[in-house]
């Protein structure tokens, strides 16, 4: 949990999203699934997606150095990650790639 200065810092908030999203993805592919997760987990990907069509440059860094560069992560989780983001999200995670 995220204390009330970790709150106030961009980066933090994104980098303990990109974790949450991580651990929700884990959870429902080794077999946790619940009705809360995945609605959470759908929230979560709803709320990329609306991050990663911000106008603001400001945004947009913080989703790609923040979000997208954390759920670079194994394999089996990073393809569950890729078919559940969105087009923007996803625009962005290929950019990051290069």
């Amino acid at each position: 949990m995220l204390g009330s200065a970790e709150r106030q810092l961009p980066g933090v908030v994104c980098g303990a999203f990109a974790q949450f999203v991580s651990r929700l993805q884990h959870a429902l592919l080794t077999g946790a699934r619940s009705e809360a997760a995945a609605a959470s987990l759908a929230a979560a990907y709803h709320v990329l997606e609306w991050l990663a069509t911000r106008p603001e440059p400001d945004v947009i860094k913080a989703v790609v150095v923040e979000i997208v560069e954390n759920l670079a992560c194994e394999p089996p989780l990073l393809a569950a990650i890729k078919t559940h983001r969105g087009q923007a999200a996803g625009q962005l995670y290929d950019q990051w790639l290069g």
